[in-house]
């Protein structure tokens, strides 16, 4: 005897009339609630069947549970949102398993194109210490004044200044 007939002895349904008209799993899955109702008089054991069938053939067929909750009706809304939740599914998976090689940076950094970009702008500028009111900026007419600058995104914080003292401070 299959799960599926041990599934409804197990709730006290009579199961020799579905044997006899050779009505399985998959069988049972096409049958509206008037032909199913000759075969499971109860309610709830209907309803139970049904969700039995669709988790068994969904376990079998992709290796993971799906179950639909519009009560029976419309087998192609069950399937898309099958589908969907496996799309999902396989999405989470995709990213747990990406490892940090830089083809996988890449495909993360699809439509990001500042993130694909080699070089970061900055804008550096001069600023001197008064005792009495802290920092000031100096003022492109003094010397100072704010220059753009394109470095690259690897440059550390000592080339950054190295560049800046050159920049301000040309004699040295």
């Amino acid at each position: 005897m299959s799960s599926f007939y041990e599934f409804l002895t197990s709730r006290k349904v009579d199961v020799r009339k579905l044997i006899e008209d050779k009505i399985d799993e998959s069988v049972l899955l096409l049958m509206n609630d008037a032909d199913l109702c000759r075969y499971i008089p109860a309610y709830g054991d209907r309803i139970a069947a049904v969700a039995f069938c669709r988790i068994s053939s969904n376990t079998s067929n992709t290796g993971s549970i799906c179950v639909s909750t519009n009560s029976g009706k419309g087998s192609e809304d069950n399937s898309a949102s099958c589908s969907l939740v496996g799309r999902v599914r396989d999405k989470l998976f995709e990213k747990s398993r990406a490892s940090s090689s830089k083809e996988s940076t890449d495909q993360h950094l699809i439509g990001n194109r500042n993130a694909v970009r080699e070089i970061r702008r900055l804008e550096l500028g001069l600023m001197n210490y008064h005792s009495g009111s802290g920092f000031k900026q100096v003022r492109i007419n003094k010397g100072g004044g704010i220059r753009h600058l394109a470095l690259s995104k690897d440059a550390t914080l000592d080339e950054v200044l190295s560049l800046g003292k050159t920049l301000f401070f040309p004699d040295g």
